[in-house]
């Protein structure tokens, strides 16, 4: 008998492509690539319903042996928030689904994978740019459409906006940057997400143990994700997905040591918040003392006849209340700026972005808001202040159109 560890786990996902949900795919393990799991991650027994058969007894204590019905599969997992670690200024092989672990996991789930366009040449900054309309080098400016990320030096520092339009090499951005993009610095692009309407994928998974018996197979995962961003620590990604079946798979030789690609994880110390006026440019930095970001994706069984465990697939389902993104902030009490945004209706946009080099940047978007609730309260250091509570909906900027990227009310952009 062997004592291992609990902790030591190695865990690798495949995505199950359209029309092939819940099938096994442990036969090619090449198809599957290394999760950057964080420790601590357990492994659900593989479930299965058994059906009590209702046999009529003769005695008290009798009862019939239930009978194995459909497998069932749950999986609780955390990791970083982390970027891709390219560096996007045109040149570069972009980021792929082929080694990059959390673009199949958030693809599957969001739905919507968008990519700024590559070129023979860097990308830089020319003249004529402004904050708000950034000229890039000479048929360049195709890279990016409404709805996409764009990032500049500023400063010194690497800055990343939305993209309101594109108009030949000029790529004008919602909300202003702190000054004029440096000419001549390079230009960065991004990968975005965004969710769809009906996103047809589905994840399966590897995981191992170092028990040579703690070898498991969960196929048809689908399901929810929450973000977490606290000042100082590491960005954090948790999932909770469930599926059609968690399998045991043969005994294996020895546990996968993992090798992870495009892993750049960000601490919490470079970011910025702001919650800007839809229709204007005008940066408008918050510095919040805390903030929370609640997501609203969820999936529901289709069941039927021919399905793998009774699935034939899984379908993304309208989020409570309508609300894909719920974003709450706390800031010191100055003025009635927030409650008056509340009572008058006012369209607000909240982009977070978190780290500022390139391959290491994540920008939060919640293109448009509403502020729905604003309570007084204390802030950090005993401070008056005030949480402001805001809930997503469609983008109703300039930049808004009739694709589901355009419209989306909740983009994740890796710049």
């Amino acid at each position: 008998m062997t004592y291992e560890l609990q902790t030591l786990r190695s865990v690798r996902v495949y995505v199950e492509p359209a029309g092939s949900y819940g099938v096994d795919g442990s036969g090619t393990p090449a198809n599957f690539i290394d999760l950057p799991i964080s420790e601590g991650f357990a492994m659900g027994a593989p479930s299965r319903d058994m059906l009590d058969p209702m046999l009529s007894q003769v005695r008290a204590d009798g009862r019939a042996e239930r009978i194995p019905g459909k497998r069932t599969a749950a999986l609780q997992m955390s990791m970083l928030l982390a970027s891709h670690g390219v560096d996007m200024a045109g040149t570069e092989t972009p980021p792929a689904a082929t080694t990059w672990a959390l673009r199949r996991v958030l693809g599957a789930i969001m739905g919507g994978v968008a990519l700024t366009g590559t070129t023979a040449a860097v990308t830089t900054v020319q003249a004529g740019t402004t904050a708000t309309a950034v000229t890039v080098t000479a048929t360049h400016g195709a890279r990016w459409s409404p709805g996409s990320v764009i990032a500049c030096v500023v400063g010194g520092v690497l800055e990343a906006r939305e993209v309101l339009s594109v108009a030949g090499d000029v790529v004008s951005v919602k909300e202003a940057f702190s000054a004029v993009p440096t000419t001549g610095q390079n230009v960065r692009g991004g990968v975005t997400f965004f969710p769809t309407e009906d996103p047809d994928s589905s994840l399966q998974f590897i995981a191992q143990g170092r028990e040579l018996s703690e070898n498991f197979l969960y196929r048809g995962m689908q399901g929810s994700f929450q973000i977490e961003a606290k000042p100082g620590q590491l960005a954090k990604a948790t999932f909770d997905l469930k599926g059609c079946a968690a399998t045991k798979l043969a005994d294996h030789s020895g546990i996968n040591v993992p090798s992870i690609s495009n892993w750049s994880p960000i601490a919490v110390v470079a970011s910025t918040l702001t919650v800007p006026t839809v229709g204007s440019t005008t940066r408008t930095q918050v510095l919040a003392t805390d903030v929370s970001l609640q997501l609203g994706f969820a999936y529901e069984p289709i069941t039927g006849y021919g399905g793998t465990e009774t699935i034939i697939r899984m379908r993304r389902q309208r989020p409570r209340e309508g609300v894909i993104a719920k974003f709450t902030f706390d800031v010191p009490y100055e003025d009635s700026t927030w409650i008056d945004a509340r009572d008058q209706q006012l369209d607000r946009a909240v982009f977070l972005q978190l780290g500022n080099a390139a391959g290491a940047t994540v920008l939060i978007s919640l293109p448009t808001v509403q502020v729905v609730d604003v309570q007084r309260g204390q802030t950090s250091g005993g401070v008056s202040g005030q949480k402001v509570v805001c809930e997503s909906r469609l983008d109703s900027s300039a930049a808004s159109g009739t694709t589901e990227q355009r419209y989306a009310a909740f983009r994740l952009h890796m710049v």
